[in-house]
């Protein structure tokens, strides 16, 4: 399998096209996810683990407001870092990649994490004719719904931000092995809606061609807490969810 994985990375690199080729490759995706961050792994040097993966590993870093910082790095996706997190070093640890365009970035996507994991949250998804659709329930144990109400039409008519947040998730893509699309990329929901604590973010998208591993899957489950029937389909508007939700968080602080 080695001998073949090492012919097919060669024959993706001579292409003068790899993603084309790799899409026209007849084998399973997982295989194709593999060549695709052993490639971008090539290009880039950055260190991408192999197997369904969405962390960059680097030497720890600092320590901040109760999470571990585990390296931080711009890397040629735009002007993006990474971050690896483990909640008050206990043993289970949370996964995330953050675009790092200053500490109010940091913080947004922070605060984002941090109420996340004192919420109840459960995602479902309805994935009918290539199409995905997945709804975020959150209902959130401190009253944030102030924050948030009347929020969200001002978020997505910043550009700084979405142009912010376009990096973000094509950074995530690519760290899923997945061939970004843009059109296929939740950068706003489709519906929103507000009501005391609880927040209901909901997107309609190309549902992405490869399927996410099993392990990708855990590591979002450790990240938002309870989480029911995640798919490939709510993947992509979980990562979607995190830097709105910090936004709007910090729009009401002074």
């Amino acid at each position: 399998m080695t001998h073949n994985i090492g012919f097919l990375l060669e024959e993706v690199r001579r292409s003068g096209n790899p993603f084309k080729r790799l899409d026209e490759l007849e084998y399973n995706e997982n295989v194709k996810a593999l060549i695709r961050r052993l490639y971008i792994q090539e290009k880039t040097g950055l260190s991408l683990s192999a197997i369904g993966s969405t962390i960059l590993d680097f030497t720890e870093g600092d320590h901040y407001r109760g999470y571990n910082v585990v390296g931080a790095l711009q890397v040629p996706l735009g002007i993006v870092g990474v971050i690896q997190l483990s909640i008050n070093n206990k043993s289970r640890e949370s996964y995330l990649l953050a675009p790092l365009t200053g500490r109010e970035w940091f913080n947004m996507v922070m605060d984002a994490a941090s109420t996340l994991s004192e919420s109840a949250i459960s995602v479902s998804v309805d994935r009918r004719g290539g199409l995905c659709k997945a709804t975020i329930h959150a209902t959130f144990k401190s009253h944030v719904a102030s924050k948030l109400t009347g929020g969200f039409h001002s978020l997505y008519r910043n550009t700084l931000f979405l142009a912010s947040k376009t990096s973000y998730m094509v950074l995530i893509y690519y760290m899923l092995g997945l061939n970004p699309d843009l059109s296929s990329i939740p950068l706003a929901p489709v519906e929103h809606s507000v009501k005391d604590a609880r927040i209901e973010y909901g997107s309609l998208f190309t549902a992405p061609r490869q399927l996410l591993a099993n392990i990708v899957v855990s590591e979002v489950k450790g990240l938002v807490g309870m989480v029911d029937d995640v798919s490939e389909c709510a993947i992509p508007l979980i990562y979607s969810f995190l830097p709105d939700l910090g936004s709007l968080l910090r729009a009401g602080e002074p």
